[in-house]
């Protein structure tokens, strides 16, 4: 954890917002992309309230990777985690099975592997690598899978909706093999892959 104080957002006890945050509606039997509307609006709301309190304070759970994680909000259709990233530390690549979701970079950096459901005709899926520094919002569809990295200690707001049964979803083999050949699919300008996305 940081230093006392140095925390983002240091603010009040967040223990009031744990027990009723600001939520709004997100219907899981909407299409996708209505619900990624909803996780959208969930995360600017969820963000603007956590302004407001010391997310330093906050229960954390160790995650694989390295990182930690506090569930702010979980019922059936919808799960609010902010994960905080120590220095280099990574999630594995992973889906979210069923469940749309998005991110939000509160402060710091973190890289992105993402490997997003393909438009028909393209292949099953379209490789993306990206960089979101604080402020930055990610909005994955489901079927979409992902890997984030942390570029110095980062902070950052996840939703997912419905609630996953687990947010780090482990990559059936089968799938595996598809995301390799996506990733095949794009190159560098230098005409090089992209190194490490799937190890």
């Amino acid at each position: 954890m940081s230093e006392p104080g140095t925390e983002p957002f240091a603010g009040t006890d967040p223990r009031p917002f744990l027990r009723q945050p600001p939520l709004p509606v997100v219907s899981t039997s909407a299409p996708d992309s209505v619900r990624l509307e909803g996780v959208e609006r969930v995360l600017y709301e969820v963000t603007a309230a956590l302004s407001e309190i010391d997310l330093g304070r906050l229960p954390w759970a160790p995650a694989r990777g390295g990182y930690f994680r506090s569930v702010l909000h979980r019922d059936r259709d919808l799960e609010i985690t902010v994960i905080r990233w120590p220095s280099g530390t990574g999630s594995p690549l992973h889906g979210h099975g069923e469940s749309c979701g998005g991110l939000r970079v509160l402060c710091g950096a973190v890289v992105e592997d993402a490997f997003l459901p393909a438009p028909p005709g393209s292949g099953p899926y379209l490789f993306e690598r990206s960089v979101f520094s604080a402020g930055a919002t990610r909005l994955l569809p489901v079927g979409a899978c992902h890997r984030v990295r942390a570029v110095g200690e980062a902070w950052s707001l996840h939703v997912y909706a419905p609630a996953p049964d687990d947010a780090a979803e482990v990559i059936p083999h089968q799938i595996r093999r598809r995301l390799a050949s996506a990733r095949r699919r794009v190159r560098t300008p230098s005409g090089s892959a992209p190194a490490g996305v799937l190890s």
